[in-house]
Formats: structure tokens, C-alpha cells, sequence
């Protein structure tokens, strides 16, 4: 039998870790978790999974870009802060730090032991 772990990453458009008040439609929303998650509270988190609170606009100004950080998760390059087009963009070689890179290196590691 193998021992596996999974990884499931949720990535939607416009939805972040906001405030509460009327302005938040998730703000008094009930069955609303694991979406409806607030700034300065612990989130309720099923099955023991973790939230990873990152910045969406990745040191740059303004409002952030549809796959922008899905983009860069995959790749590891920061995207936005990339000055190439999107058609460059798919022709840097994924860093180091990308979740391809970091998945080979562990499965390589797991098939050598």
C-alpha cells in the first residue's frame, strides 16, 4: 500500500479574505465555510486542511488579474510582475520554486528510497 497525500487548490475569481458588514455577501451566509472566511478570525477549516493567506496582487498595484496566480503558482515566475506578454510569459522555463518542479523533485525522490 502506498502512503499519498493530496492537494486540492481552490482558485476563484473575486473572492478573497474580506471584512465583515453588509458590503461582504458571505457576512451572515449560513453553510457558506470554507468560503466564507473573514480578515483578523481563525477559519473554519474542514477535513484538517490549511489556508495559506496570500497577497493576490503580488506586489503590484491595482486590481488583480483573472490567473494571474494560478499562473504563478504553476510556473513559479510572477506574472504580473512579468513586463511579457502572456504569449512570452508561457515560454519561460518554470523555476525552480513551481509546483511542477517541486512535484518532480518529490516524486523523484520518493521512486529513489
Amino acid at each position: 500500500m502506498t502512503d499519498t497525500q493530496s492537494l486540492l487548490l481552490f482558485f476563484i475569481d473575486g473572492l478573497g479574505i474580506g471584512t465583515r458588514g453588509q458590503h461582504n455577501p458571505f457576512d451572515g451566509l449560513t453553510g457558506a465555510e470554507p468560503l466564507a472566511i473573514f480578515q483578523n478570525e481563525k477559519p473554519n477549516i474542514p477535513f484538517e486542511g490549511l489556508l495559506a493567506r496570500t497577497d493576490a496582487q503580488l506586489g503590484i498595484e491595482g486590481r488583480p488579474q483573472s490567473a494571474s496566480g494560478q499562473t504563478t503558482i504553476l510556473t513559479g515566475v510572477n506574472a504580473p510582475a512579468n513586463k511579457s506578454s502572456a504569449i512570452t510569459l508561457l515560454r519561460i522555463p518554470l523555476s525552480n520554486d513551481s509546483a511542477f518542479a517541486t512535484k518532480t523533485r518529490l516524486h523523484s525522490l520518493w521512486a529513489h528510497r
